[in-house]
């Protein structure tokens, strides 16, 4: 199921991918920072299960394919109006939000699936390291 969660507006889904784009994109951090505190821990455990279910791929490539498939993600969902009607006149259907989505899911499984692209031994052998905890202030 590519949606599980239906958006509360026709726009919220874009709103959010524009939002994760900007946090991605500006160097103050500030959105990035934010991100990370409200879904940090839920991303974390998404990363673990990756790691999990493709152990065959060193942990420095599923974390740069994750992120293109979120940027790929952000990209098309935060500006699918204009997507749907350059579709639309290219091809003379309408492609509903929902259509998109569910071709982004073997677009995506495909990205997945592919060989390891690393032959740089130090890429290949990079672990993940702990995140430093910073004290909760008083």
């Amino acid at each position: 199921q590519a949606m599980a969660v239906k958006p509360r507006s026709g726009n919220d889904l874009s709103i959010f991918m524009r939002l994760l784009g900007l946090a991605f994109s500006q160097s103050q951090g500030h959105l990035r920072k934010y991100l990370e505190e409200v879904y940090g821990k839920v991303f974390r455990r998404y990363m673990l299960l990756v790691n999990e279910a493709a152990p065959k791929l060193p942990p420095i490539e599923l974390f740069w394919r994750v992120h293109f498939m979120l940027g790929a993600a952000a990209f098309s969902m935060s500006g699918i109006k204009a997507l749907r009607a350059m579709a639309e006149t290219d091809f003379g259907v309408n492609t509903s939000t929902e259509q998109v989505m569910h071709l982004m899911v073997p677009f995506f499984a495909a990205g997945m699936r592919a060989e390891s692209g690393i032959d740089d031994p130090l890429l290949a052998g990079a672990q993940l390291r702990p995140r430093n905890k910073t004290p909760a202030k008083a």
